[in-house]
């Protein structure tokens, strides 16, 4: 590189390397460089990009691990001095919250507390509430405290680190679906598709959002035409892996055949993936599927998309089930145990075993 950083050069070259890990890197090494520079504007634009890159073009490790920093980078300015970087930044204090309840490394209680602290910013840095009690509301497990939160929700105004108007219409109709409101929930579904544009992220979120809800009251013919949808949305983005366990789920539920079809399209994206709760949440559902086959009386699957460090890996493809079970029945429960300790419950411990054979 030239001894002087050029941004517009380097964003430039960023456009032809292809997303996730590979800018990762290439971010990284920028930020390195402008920080030995002292390029103080450009650095923070780096890790904004940076934010953005790994979480949704990888598997949010490096916001995970590179927020602290950036945060500490942002305090060692004045606060006029900040102010400039402070809109990228709370954008990326959000999603590093949201990603962060995906680890088990952090523990619940310090989750709370940088809550707490992003509602605290938001004042310092003259930012609306609305997306604090969004994100309030979004991680609310009792409905008896949604009207509460929904209530300091409509009070704040929107501003320029509001959510957009897709993304409230996604937090309403799956509020509506949380207050078992299902009617209300359709009638909102189709205001989201009448605006989407080319927001399939959204619709993408709302149809696992239904599916989720039908699947849990058993009614695997109304989730039907949502997890299709879901699924092919899925298979037309390489990223996408945040709802794969619920699609593998439901479409085994409907028809076992179908179940392993998704399977075996959707798990080999997993295993590239760092992020604990993906891995899982996947593994859980794999565990599921398994089982349901067994039942079937099956004891071999041809399957080419392990990777060649996959414990049971073999260049023939051919698979014993009850082998395949057994470790992901391990592995998952393994996660299951530090996702338990990280929320203080044994929840996801029971939730592995209920889908096992044992």
């Amino acid at each position: 590189m030239n001894n002087m950083f050029n941004y517009n050069e380097f964003l430039n070259n960023l456009e032809k390397i292809e997303q996730g890990k590979p800018r990762i890197l290439l971010i990284k090494d920028a930020i390195k460089q402008t920080d030995a520079e002292q390029l103080l504007k450009t650095s923070m634009a780096l890790r904004f990009h940076l934010m953005h890159e790994s979480c949704f073009f990888s598997d949010s490790f490096d916001c995970v691990v590179g927020f602290p920093e950036y945060m500490a980078k942002l305090d060692s300015l004045s606060l006029d001095e900040a102010m400039p970087f402070t809109r990228d930044f709370m954008e990326s204090f959000r999603w590093y919250l949201n990603r962060a309840e995906r680890y088990y490394q952090i523990v619940k209680k310090t989750v709370d507390e940088l809550q707490k602290e992003y509602k605290k910013r938001c004042k310092k840095y003259g930012y609306s509430l609305r997306r604090y009690y969004m994100m309030k509301i979004q991680g609310c497990e009792k409905v008896d405290l949604l009207p509460h939160y929904l209530k300091l929700f409509r009070r704040e105004k929107r501003d320029v680190i509001s959510a957009g108007r897709m993304f409230e219409l996604l937090l309403e109709i799956k509020t509506e679906i949380k207050f078992g409101n299902i009617d209300g929930a359709l009638e909102l579904e189709k205001i989201a598709h009448s605006e989407s544009g080319k927001n399939n992220d959204i619709i993408y979120s709302i149809h696992i959002a239904f599916a989720t809800y039908y699947y849990y009251e058993e009614e695997y013919e109304s989730a039907k035409p949502h997890i299709l949808k879901a699924y092919n949305y899925a298979l037309e983005s390489p990223y996408k892996r945040d709802g794969i366990n619920t699609i593998i789920s439901i479409c085994e539920k409907i028809d076992f055949k179908l179940g392993l079809k998704v399977w075996k399209s959707l798990i080999p994206r997993i295993f590239d993936n760092c992020d604990p709760a993906n891995k899982l949440y996947a593994f859980r559902a794999t565990v599921g599927l398994l089982k349901e086959l067994m039942n079937k009386r099956l004891y071999f699957i041809e399957f080419d998309g392990f990777p060649k460090d996959f414990p049971l890996y073999n260049e023939r493809g051919k698979y014993n089930i009850m082998q395949l079970h057994e470790w992901f029945y391990k592995e998952a429960m393994d996660l299951a145990k530090k996702f338990d300790i990280k929320d203080e419950t044994n929840d996801f411990e029971k939730s592995v075993k209920k889908l096992s054979m044992y």
